[in-house]
């Protein structure tokens, strides 16, 4: 067997070199697959339930399974040629194929089985798979989507991660870092989507925008509606600058879809769009010598700002000490959800007790209450 490989090295000696990848994020099976076995280190990372592990490869593997969620772990698989037969290319003499870290019990070491599924281009019993790859000649070794098709259908598991490759194992092999390969088999159905989504701001003023991120599972492509929005649409997976001009409530829609079906997501009324009108307005009258009540009578703020001499102020409804008589700019801002407005009034302070003798001698003082400059007739 090994000698038929000899001119496989020669011209396409294959180490799967695709990125990392997630076939399934529900999926609950990961396999790992190689010619030429060696040590495989798995650290179970990842918090996957009824967690399934499956391992095809010509030469022995010695398998070591430890992590934070190997408690997780229920079942693992070996399938393959576990070969003693001077067939070890990895510096392991006399190893043999061994499963370490989990109990016994949840074992199996199935020596030469019978595929379930058969490829032309592969072999009629599971002994090994080196490439992401179902069409071209294998030498000797099965196409990817008969390990694939011979641990699912004996795990009952669906797959999470495939890492392929084919020299030896060595290292460290962490579940959160997915596999390198997501050729599944004829008659396996694997999951359907879950749309999910979220935004980062449910409520904003008119003319500003919006980015959606996307939690979908098992999604290999999406289809989003934004109606009243700028796009209103998209088939990114994670929409940015998503624009509203004109206030109200509008609904947002994600289709999720994989080889598998679709699931629609919509939330009616998800996003409100504010632009309340701000009008800043106040009225102010003396009270007694150099003290003015002001009174704030502006609509559509939330908060306001008061400047006065030498004084900020951010009650609703100030009341101030003038220094001394005099003109004095009183400015009052009021902010609401999405704009402000600003007023200033030049208020008149004069000492109580001329208002009184004026009063008092029949002469008039208008206009009282005030808002603005006082005048005294006589």
């Amino acid at each position: 067997m090994k000698t038929r490989f000899l001119l496989a090295i020669l011209f396409c000696l294959t180490v799967y070199n695709a990125s990392a990848q997630v076939c399934a994020g529900s999926g609950n099976l990961m396999m790992f697959t190689n010619y030429d076995g060696g040590i495989l280190n798995i650290n179970v990372d990842q918090n996957i339930p009824n967690l399934k592990i499956g391992i095809c490869s010509y030469e022995p593997v010695q398998v070591n399974i430890s992590g934070t969620y190997v408690g997780n772990v229920t079942q693992v698989l070996y399938a393959g040629y576990n070969s003693t037969q001077n067939n070890n290319h990895c510096n392991q003499v006399g190893l043999v194929t061994a499963i370490n870290g989990v109990p016994s019990n949840i074992v199996a070491i199935e020596t030469i089985p019978q595929a379930t599924l058969q490829n032309n281009n592969g072999y009629p019993f599971i002994i090994c798979a080196y490439q992401c790859d179902t069409i071209g000649n294998q030498g000797g070794c099965n196409t990817v989507d008969q390990v694939v098709h011979y641990i699912s259908q004996y795990t009952g598991g669906t797959m999470y991660a495939h890492y392929i490759q084919y020299g030896c194992w060595s290292g460290t092999y962490n579940l959160s870092a997915g596999g390198t390969c997501c050729i599944t088999a004829p008659g396996l159905q694997g999951p359907p989507p879950a749309a999910a989504f979220t935004v980062d701001n449910d409520t904003i003023c008119a003319g500003n925008c919006l980015t959606f991120t996307n939690s979908s599972v098992d999604a290999t492509s999406y289809e989003w509606s934004f109606p009243g929005a700028t796009p209103s649409s998209s088939t990114d997976e994670n929409p940015t600058f998503v624009c509203y001009t004109a206030p109200g409530t509008y609904n947002v829609t994600l289709i999720a879809t994989n080889s598998n079906g679709s699931d629609t997501l919509e939330f009616t009324n998800y996003i409100n769009i504010q632009n309340p009108a701000v009008s800043a307005q106040f009225t102010y009258q003396q009270t007694s010598n150099y003290v003015i009540d002001f009174t704030n009578t502006s609509t559509g703020a939330t908060s306001y700002q008061w400047t006065l001499p030498d004084t900020v102020f951010t009650t609703n409804s100030p009341s101030f000490n003038f220094p001394a008589e005099g003109v004095y700019p009183v400015t009052l801002i009021a902010y609401g959800a999405c704009s402000n407005d600003t007023v200033t009034l030049n208020i008149t302070v004069v000492k109580t007790a001329l208002i009184e003798n004026a009063l008092s001698k029949n002469i008039a003082i208008y206009p009282n209450p005030a808002s603005g400059n006082l005048f005294i007739k006589t």
